[in-house]
């Protein structure tokens, strides 16, 4: 359990650097505000895999631990993204687990179809 929150705070980290470089140009964020603690996240557009698109303000409720990785289909992010999924000891019955990729949807469904 331990080593799994060791890995979420490090991919937590990892995913707030990487939210930067996936806010939309057209958004109105001080980028140098984002990572303040205490601040809550600005709100952004998603696409959702198989899904209709969300705001991040639409995710307000349970607490969420978001994901990002650069590329699905890599080592690294596959690793990070079915640990979160998969294995994570439990821990998605009291959090959403949210992964956010730069990947478009035809790359999305073949990270899930394997």
């Amino acid at each position: 359990m331990k080593k799994i929150l060791s890995l979420m705070i490090a991919c937590l980290l990892v995913a707030v650097l990487s939210f930067i470089s996936l806010v939309n140009a057209n958004s109105k964020i001080n980028r140098y505000d984002v990572l303040k603690i205490g601040k809550t996240i600005p709100n952004a557009h998603l696409n959702r895999f198989g899904q209709s698109n969300i705001e991040i303000d639409d995710l307000k409720g349970k607490i969420k631990i978001i994901s990002v990785v650069p590329q699905l289909n890599t080592p690294v992010c596959d690793k990070q993204t079915h640990q979160f999924s998969e294995k994570n000891g439990g821990l998605d019955k009291s959090v959403d687990i949210i992964t956010i990729s730069t990947n478009t949807a035809q790359g999305q469904d073949s990270f899930a179809k394997k």
